[in-house]
């Protein structure tokens, strides 16, 4: 190279040429800004891609712009299965306990010796576990337990779902009846009507199993759903004993008598094939009885008046 004079120029070596410095060059603090910020973005995108991952992973709660993570509750342990059969048991031997409180309360409701002046079952009964040694306070219940029987020989309670007058679609759930088994005579006793003793009528309105025998005297049955008279005679395979029945070694017989039902409407008295007749022998006792004779199979249904009211 050479001058505006024609001189040659003098030129440096090619390490020794140098760029001028960065900070002197234009632009270079607005570059630098927006670097930093480039970078800001960059981090803080990053950070909340990674909160993100955080809150699906441990299931965080997110209020406002802060997380926060919620109480951790303490931890089950995993019942093995020898405990959980430990817990079924304790939990089946505490229902088999409560049956058999229920089973011998209905028993001493029965009997005098345990409830002389508490609340009563009609008929009373005076239970023993031998076969001679034991008493009735009537005479008619003690003629009716010694010549029945249980299973009952003439009337037999309806299967769940069976037709019958207040189940006549045959609904499962639904009311139940009494049949007669065999050909029954006219006059024939079937069942006495096992009932609470009360100075008066129920107070709830809707109550269809409360009878009044006289004033000041009513039975009611809506509760009372066996009948532990039949085993008083000992009608059964071996000897009776009250543990066996408390201990769920034997079934309980039904009540029949608030099982039996009646019609609709105002029918003529030969709709009816029994009727409620009260003890005569000044007894707390209401016996239901056939009043025309009765074919195997037929429904056995009663009058109960339009105020439940039982005349002796």
């Amino acid at each position: 190279m050479t001058s505006t004079s024609g001189e040659p120029m003098l030129t440096l070596p090619e390490e020794e040429k140098r760029d001028p410095p960065a900070h002197t060059q234009p632009g270079y603090r607005k570059r630098q800004q927006m670097d930093y910020e480039a970078r800001r973005q960059v981090r803080a995108r990053e950070e909340e891609e990674a909160l993100e991952k955080r809150i699906v992973e441990y299931g965080l709660i997110r209020h406002s712009s802060k997380f926060v993570e919620p109480e951790k509750k303490p931890s089950r342990k995993r019942q093995s299965a020898g405990s959980r059969k430990k817990q079924q048991a304790k939990r089946w031997a505490k229902h088999i306990q409560k049956t058999k409180d229920l089973r011998s309360e209905s028993f001493k409701m029965r009997d005098p010796t345990f409830h002389p002046t508490g609340e009563v079952v009609s008929p009373q009964i005076k239970f023993h576990s031998t076969l001679t040694n034991y008493e009735h306070l009537s005479s008619l219940v003690t003629a009716f337990y010694e010549c029945s029987s249980w299973p009952h020989r003439d009337i037999r309670l309806s299967e769940d779902g069976e037709v019958n007058v207040s189940n006549p679609t045959g609904k499962k759930g639904g009311g139940r009846g009494v049949f007669a088994v065999r050909d029954i005579p006219s006059g024939t006793t079937l069942c006495p009507y096992v009932g609470v003793v009360q100075k008066k009528r129920c107070q709830d309105e809707a109550c269809d199993y409360c009878l009044m025998l006289r004033p000041g005297l009513y039975l009611c049955a809506r509760n009372i759903l066996y009948d532990e008279g039949y085993f008083a005679a000992c009608h059964v395979d071996t000897p009776f004993c009250r543990k066996e029945v408390v201990n769920e070694e034997r079934p309980m017989p039904p009540n029949y008598g608030r099982y039996f039902n009646t019609l609709a409407g105002r029918p003529g008295a030969e709709a009816f094939n029994c009727e409620l007749q009260a003890s005569r022998d000044g007894q707390n006792v209401c016996f239901l009885e056939t009043r025309c004779a009765v074919s195997a199979g037929e429904e056995l249904l009663v009058d109960y008046g339009s105020d439940f009211v039982i005349m002796p």
